[in-house]
């Protein structure tokens, strides 16, 4: 598909798609959807506000996430205070708490900022607060809290069946599994294939290994 005069197409047809009320609309719209998020970012970009209202809310739900994503954050707020709050609430509740921060911290007002902190999830409500309570220009103001952790009281078994059972996301889940104690203090990390090898009732603060490039949350960003 020549994504150019696709584009074209669908900007001189921009309500007939929206609405397919017509075959050309349908046909345009079916066409859109087969395209890459990043490209249909971009035709978003080129929309009014009110046709980016529209566009996003007529999209499937995980397909409107994965494009929304793609757009810079003033976009981003632009188009969130469009939409209704069911639309809204999907989005904001599958994002990472980091990149909600980043969009309210910068790009909402106070009164936009109360508004969408209530359409989210307990816990990633508290999350976003705690990374707004952040230095913008810190560490913490930067990082990514949603990751899988493990405490080093548990065993080998304990911690393969809590990841079993939680099956935490791939991004959540990286080749290193952090290791905290009861307070959620970092004391190191394990490798994932550690947990496969190791007899099951050896604990993991047993097989912990230090962690070489450790900073504090409130330390400036640019030194991170």
């Amino acid at each position: 598909v020549d994504i150019q005069n696709l584009f074209s197409q669908i900007e001189q047809n921009i309500d007939d798609v929206l609405f397919q009320e017509s075959t050309l609309g349908k046909d345009l719209w079916r066409t859109l959807l087969e395209q890459h998020p990043a490209d249909i970012a971009m035709l978003l970009a080129r929309l009014d506000v009110q046709h980016q209202q529209h566009l996003v809310q007529q999209l499937p739900p995980r397909f409107a996430l994965e494009v929304f994503e793609r757009l810079d954050h003033p976009q981003q707020a632009a188009i969130l205070v469009t939409l209704d709050q069911e639309h809204a609430a999907h989005i904001l509740q599958h994002m990472r708490a980091d990149k909600i921060t980043d969009l309210f911290a910068d790009h909402l007002a106070d009164d936009d900022l109360k508004k969408y902190l209530k359409l989210l999830q307990k816990k990633q409500r508290h999350r976003v607060i705690s990374l707004l309570n952040f230095d913008r220009k810190s560490a913490g103001g930067i990082m990514n809290s949603e990751i899988f952790t493990l405490q080093d009281t548990m065993s080998v078994r304990q911690g393969i069946k809590l990841l079993q059972g939680v099956q935490p996301q791939r991004k959540q889940l990286q080749q290193r599994v952090f290791i905290t104690d009861q307070e959620n203090r970092l004391l190191g990390y394990i490798n994932l294939d550690e947990l496969v090898v190791n007899k099951p009732d050896k604990l993991l603060k047993d097989m912990l290994r230090e962690s070489e490039i450790v900073f504090d949350a409130n330390e400036d960003q640019e030194r991170v």
